[in-house]
């Protein structure tokens, strides 16, 4: 071994470790390594020099003398261990850095890699999951506020300005909730405020170009510009209200004091924060360019909503039970009828929401009466007397539309638990109260027609909050949510033999086509060949949809 007489175990063990190793680098390390080891101590040099050159040319004789001269159980010195050290380290960092890349990892079949083999099979390019799927205390919040599950429903990009705008308000507002009144609370909302403000002072051009700003520059600048003022207010207010709190709230009337101060500006701070929401959710549905999916083409003679529309039902108490709805914090007698606003969502159900606008039209639901109120579950709205007339069965039969979060495309025709992904988030959870669901029978999921649920779940539930759904979610499909702030109040006072007096379509009438004809000639699509249009009593006549 180039001269030496003989060798210690350790070092004919870095020797032929170092001949056999295939890096150069850890070649290099193993053959160094053991002679600084030895270290300095059995070295007496007494050449001139500062005491650092002096060790290091002791390391470095030692190092090159024959090995046989050293001690196999020569004690390590402290500079010895470092260098060794230094040098194991450096030959590691560069064999990671520099050498060859690790073998690729055992494909293994998850529950994740299923859900993407099931999107890839309904016309998915990603599966990224929204804030539905994230077992968080923001989802908590989310999955039971209607206004806010219709926000997070449109198909914007996760990196939007708009997203992380949105996203920032609504933390905001969880702050101020969890928190309260303290001032880590308010710290934290301010953070979420600043941040929103700078992201749209920076990116104010990018979203102008993303809402359509030379098409519909106008209505673009007019939402932009309330979404800053609205931002503005409400930061100069948060921070109003910050200062006003007792900066150490330990005296007597330190409570009373914050919770007066909270009181007085949480609503006036709530006021701009929905304000502004409401402005960057209009922007975003204005970002959405074209459709974000094609519905399947055994459904092209079906009506379809391709956008959001908005009605309003007129409620109406029947004489036979009380005869006024009543004011729950008051007492006071409302009058026999009260009009309540609903959004329905074409982004996520197109065919079930087109179908409901369908029969809007038609004033179908006109005088339908309540068939079943369960509270704290559901009021079903169905005419059973009128199952055998000749209405009713020129309704044609809807297939069940769920569009699981995630998908880029609903699943039709099957519950989640028919497919397996019993499990999976709804993008249109039945959690919020005033939740829309058409109904239908218990052995096809197929056949609903004109009957539809609203859901009256209570929001501190655990059927509302939990992150694995309720006894309806998959079974069901939510296609809108009544947003009224009274709504809660008139559905928990409905009573069987009360009715709908009337549905009226006030806004979305330009996104609702008869049938995707209809649909390809507006949007300029491409029309597929679709099949010879059946009439409404055709499709009466079948249990189940094509």
């Amino acid at each position: 071994m180039n001269g030496h007489r003989r060798c210690s175990t350790t070092d004919c063990i870095a020797y032929q470790h170092a001949d056999r190793s295939p890096d150069p680098m850890v070649a290099f390390a193993l053959t160094a390594a053991p002679g600084a080891l030895w270290g300095a101590r059995r070295c007496r040099s007494r050449r001139k020099g500062p005491p650092p050159l002096r060790r290091w040319r002791c390391n470095l004789r030692q190092r090159r003398a024959p090995i046989g001269r050293r001690p196999w159980n020569a004690p390590p010195s402290s500079t010895g261990r470092l260098l060794s050290h230094t040098l194991l380290f450096t030959a590691t960092l560069l064999t990671v850095l520099f050498g060859p890349a690790p073998p690729p990892a055992l494909a293994i079949d998850t529950p994740d890699a299923l859900t993407a083999e099931f999107a890839r099979t309904v016309g998915a390019k990603t599966t990224k999951k929204s804030i539905l799927s994230e077992n968080t205390l923001l989802r908590r919040y989310v999955v039971t506020d209607a206004e806010a599950v219709l926000r997070w429903a449109l198909p914007v990009p996760s990196d939007s300005p708009l997203r992380i705008v949105q996203r920032d308000l609504e933390e905001a507002g969880l702050e101020l909730q969890t928190r309260g009144v303290l001032r880590s609370g308010l710290r934290a909302a301010l953070r979420h405020i600043e941040h929103a403000v700078r992201t749209v002072q920076q990116h104010r051009l990018d979203i102008l170009a993303e809402s359509g700003g030379l098409s519909h520059p106008t209505q673009a600048t007019e939402y932009l510009r309330t979404t800053e003022t609205e931002l503005e207010q409400l930061l100069m207010e948060m921070s109003r209200w910050r200062a006003r709190l007792p900066r150490w709230p330990l005296g007597p009337n330190a409570a009373a004091t914050s919770s007066t101060v909270s009181n007085t500006q949480r609503a006036v701070a709530e006021h701009f924060r929905q304000q502004a929401l409401d402005a960057v959710s209009r922007l975003e549905e204005m970002s959405i360019r074209g459709v974000p999916f094609r519905i399947p083409r055994k459904y092209d003679a079906y009506p379809r909503l391709r956008g959001r529309a908005t009605v309003e039902l007129t409620l109406e108490k029947s004489s036979g039970t009380t005869t006024a709805f009543v004011d729950d914090t008051t007492g006071r007698s409302l009058g026999g009828q009260q009009m309540v606003t609903a959004v329905l969502d074409g982004w996520s159900a197109p065919l079930t929401a087109g179908h409901f606008v369908d029969l809007v039209q038609r004033r179908h639901f006109d005088g339908m009466p309540v068939a079943t109120a369960e509270r704290g579950l559901f009021v079903l709205f169905a005419d059973a007397r009128a199952s055998a007339s000749s209405s009713a069965a020129a309704i044609r039969r809807l297939p069940l539309e769920i569009l699981l979060d995630g998908e880029s495309a609903p699943l039709y025709g099957e519950s989640l638990d028919m497919v397996g992904v019993g499990g999976e988030q709804p993008v249109l959870p039945i959690a919020p109260f005033g939740s829309l669901a058409m109904a239908h029978s218990e052995d096809d999921v197929n056949d609903a027609a004109d009957a539809f649920f609203a859901f009256t779940l209570d929001s501190r539930s655990v059927a509302a909050t939990n992150r694995s759904g309720n006894v309806f979610t998959g079974t069901y499909a939510a296609f809108g949510y009544v947003i009224d702030e009274h709504a809660a109040s008139f559905f928990r006072q409905l009573q069987p033999g009360d009715r709908i007096r009337s549905v009226r379509l006030v806004r979305g009438r330009e996104h609702w086509y008869p049938d995707a004809e209809a649909e390809a000639r507006a949007l300029g699509m491409r029309a597929a060949p679709s099949a010879t249009p059946r009439s409404m009593a055709a499709d009466a006549n079948r249990p189940s949809v094509p």
